[in-house]
């Protein structure tokens, strides 16, 4: 291999690894993402919550019910999807606070109790907490990245 070739190589090296940089700045930038292309869940498809939700859904379910001091029947689950955080505050950041930018595989819950709906968020290892509406920040696609 000539001198040139090796600087060929090396050229398009960086430039792939400066293109995926830039991608994962710009996923890491964007918010929230869902773990699915598109946005249509099992939930929203089906009416059925994907089996490996069920868990940390009847978690929400139960805690909700608790804080709301109704039965837990009573608390609808309306949707559970997997989401893929843009930093640790995992879409709910409390004023004043600083998070670890780093992306945050976890799950995002909306539950309805009494007519209202309450919005939990969660990430693995960690049971999933109710969000107040003045502290979420919205869901958005991931760009994609071919």
């Amino acid at each position: 291999m000539t001198i040139k070739e090796d600087f060929a190589d090396a050229a398009l090296a960086a430039a792939r690894a400066v293109g995926l940089t830039f991608a994962l700045v710009l996923v890491g930038c964007g918010g929230a993402t869902r773990d699915a292309d598109d946005a249509a869940t099992e939930l929203e498809m089906n009416g059925a919550i994907p089996a490996e939700l069920e868990p940390v859904a009847n978690t929400a379910r139960t805690d909700l019910a608790r804080q709301l001091g109704i039965a837990p029947d009573t608390v609808e689950i309306v949707s559970a999807e997997t989401m893929t955080w843009p930093d640790s505050a995992l879409g709910c950041p409390e004023p004043d606070m600083m998070y670890m930018q780093v992306l945050s595989p976890g799950v995002r819950i909306v539950l309805r109790a009494n007519g209202v709906e309450h919005h939990y968020h969660g990430a693995a290892g960690r049971a999933p907490f109710r969000c107040p509406d003045e502290r979420r920040e919205p869901a958005r696609k991931a760009p994609r990245v071919d």
